[in-house]
């Protein structure tokens, strides 16, 4: 009798411990690998400072909106998240200056993202270069162009 009390108490302590080894395994943690892509849309505003040619100065506030997309891949290893990350949007930042109008349309950034994860909390911060179109369309339809570019730096937060 004792022997068999022993053997099933055996058996039933190694289907529990087989049971948790599956629960444990079959409850997916939450990853941030992955793609992802979404829409962007708000205000934007700008300062401009200008010289003409007649040695006459100004600065100038241009305020409008924006629209956009944005794309991106990460990749998780272990609490660490690796991404890279662009974005494009087109902007009504316009002003009539000096009888010509003057402002920025489109605009762009590449960055690349290191983060640290709190399961589906992400800090991370992101460094990489981007570009905005200045324009000056001049009284008779003529148009001078000239794509301003630069770093970008940022930090942020995102939970899901």
């Amino acid at each position: 009798m004792k022997t068999f009390v022993v053997t099933v108490f055996v058996v039933l302590e190694a289907t529990a411990s087989y049971s948790a080894v599956l629960t444990e395994t079959a409850t997916p943690a939450f990853t941030w690998s992955g793609p992802y892509l979404g829409v962007d849309g708000g205000a934007s505003s700008l300062n401009g400072d200008f010289a003409s040619g007649t040695g006459a100065t100004a600065s100038e506030d241009f305020n409008g909106g924006l629209v956009g997309g944005f794309l991106g891949y990460n990749f998780q290893f272990d609490n660490v998240v690796l991404g890279v990350e662009g974005n494009l949007e087109y902007n009504w930042n316009d002003k009539g200056f000096s009888a010509a109008n003057v402002g920025t349309d489109v605009a762009g950034a590449v960055r690349a993202r290191v983060g640290y994860a709190f399961d589906s909390a992400l800090i991370y911060g992101a460094a990489g270069w981007t570009a905005t179109r200045g324009f000056v369309h001049l009284p008779g339809g003529d148009e001078e162009g000239k794509t301003f570019n630069g770093y970008t730096v940022g930090q942020a937060s995102t939970i899901c």
